[in-house]
């Protein structure tokens, strides 16, 4: 199933993606007497970026983000949990991404298969990012958004290396879209 929302275009290009695909797991999750007696399938998809540049030039585990054990924490987590809510469900496998400090970005879609008649799946979607990977330009300096704004258009050279990803965030931000 793809996920759409962490596009190449509006991000670092130095960022390495992770993807782990149909994790298929079994868990109670639902509100109904057989959902909550009896486990249902889920299906997990992670999206993941970061940093990889050492896991790059040293070639070695410790310097990369380990997904075995990412994953093997999302395994324990779902099985040996009980959730009313697939948003609640997300949230939580969100969080056990976002616990590991290289994650910059990651996107999570949990689909429970068979939840309604006539459909295939039903699904959820939630994605977090890092402020400090959004508002920090590739020179070291925490920047607020507008300030991000005014030095893409300011005469400054320490700010031209700046990440589009701050001028595009901010943007979003001020249409609403969170």
């Amino acid at each position: 199933m793809p996920m759409h929302a962490l596009h190449d275009e509006h991000l670092d290009h130095d960022l390495a993606t992770i993807r782990i695909k149909n994790l298929r797991l079994r868990t109670y999750i639902g509100i109904n007497d057989d959902e909550i007696q009896n486990r249902q399938d889920v299906v997990i998809n992670v999206v993941i970026r970061y940093r990889a540049a050492r896991a790059v030039q040293f070639n070695h585990i410790s310097e990369a983000l380990n997904y075995r054990t990412i994953t093997k924490q999302l395994i324990a987590h779902v099985e040996d949990g009980r959730f009313a809510l697939l948003e609640r469900m997300t949230r939580e496998v969100l969080d056990i991404v976002m616990q590991h400090e290289q994650v910059l970005t990651a996107q999570v879609e949990i689909d429970k298969p068979h939840a309604l008649r006539f459909s295939d799946s039903v699904s959820i979607t939630l994605s977090d990012s890092r402020e400090d990977h959004i508002q920090t330009a590739s020179v070291g300096r925490r920047l607020d958004p507008p300030a991000c704004l005014w030095s893409l258009h300011g005469t400054s050279q320490r700010y031209q290396s700046l990440s589009p990803l701050c001028l595009y965030r901010w943007w979003l931000g001020r249409r609403g879209f969170r």
